[in-house]
């Protein structure tokens, strides 16, 4: 893949369970949100997508917040990131040393993995579950985020992916 996801804006809330907590559920979208685009990049190196523009959505939803959080890219994904799948989504998950891929298996068009990570205090462990055609990429991820001294909270993040075309 030769272009990096961009995050647009999120609109964080104002009043509720999590507004004095506002650098905590930040970093929670933001982790979902990462880790989705992290791991829809891994799955669409390794399934046999058709070369082209790919349209991606990630759902964020974290316990206690009354609204899911949405964003949506565009990515082109080019047919030499097929090369090795496997081998591209663990360097995808363990480029930065903060995460680690336990047990996985890829089976056809279907991806599962255990990941944890340690990033700025916050400890994350999470399942991946991932089913890809040629043209789509549907999945989710289920992770448990804690920070230093806080129970940990659920954050679901649901991947769509679908081909819109060439790359242009």
């Amino acid at each position: 893949m030769n272009q990096r996801p961009r995050a647009g804006p999120i609109r964080w809330p104002r009043h509720g369970p999590n507004s004095g907590r506002g650098t905590n559920v930040r970093y929670r979208v933001f982790a979902g949100v990462a880790l989705a685009s992290c791991l829809a990049a891994s799955v669409s190196a390794h399934a046999d997508l058709l070369p082209g523009t790919y349209q991606l959505t990630s759902t964020v939803t974290i316990q206690g917040m009354s609204q899911p959080q949405t964003q949506t890219h565009d990515e082109c994904i080019k047919g030499a990131d097929a090369k090795d799948p496997a081998g591209h989504m663990l360097r995808q998950m363990s480029a930065n040393g903060q995460c680690t891929v336990g047990h996985h298996s890829i089976d056809g068009g279907h991806l599962v993995a255990d990941f944890t990570c340690s990033m700025q205090g916050h400890q994350t462990s999470g399942h991946l579950d991932v089913m890809f055609t040629d043209k789509t990429i549907d999945g989710s991820i289920a992770m448990e985020v804690a920070a230093a001294g806080q129970q940990a909270q659920h954050v679901t993040t649901v991947i769509k992916a679908m081909r819109k075309g060439d790359c242009s």
